[in-house]
């Protein structure tokens, strides 16, 4: 499991301690500093490209419900895998829903802040 959802907080601290090393060796010019700095900023780059090919368990109930929305507005018959065989009468109001509705394709998952 990945220890952040997003790899911005860990890549801004790589960034912080670096400018840190930095400050440090502009005021006593030791190489190690400016090492130590490069090394941060590569850090932080690395954090970026694991946190892209990470997916956590959020992210992957995101693209389901993403690709089940997708499957409604198309009408898609693989819409009713998504629920349980347990749950017919759930099957059923979509599958019900599916002839009612009509979803353009203006339709968005963005999240909604609290105040909205």
């Amino acid at each position: 499991m990945w220890f952040t959802e997003d790899p911005w907080p860990p890549m801004f601290a790589c960034g912080l301690a670096a400018l840190l090393a930095v400050a440090f060796w502009s005021t006593s010019k030791r190489a190690v500093h400016l090492f130590v700095a490069v090394g941060l900023l590569a850090l932080g780059g690395v954090i970026y490209f694991v946190e892209q090919i990470v997916i956590t368990p959020a992210e992957q109930v995101e693209g389901l419900v993403a690709n089940l929305c997708d499957d409604f507005r198309h009408k898609r018959p693989a819409t009713l895998d998504y629920f349980s065989d347990t749950a017919p009468e759930l099957k059923l109001m979509c599958s019900g829903a599916m002839l009612l509705v009509e979803v353009k394709d203006d339709l968005s998952l963005l999240e909604k802040s609290a105040g909205s």
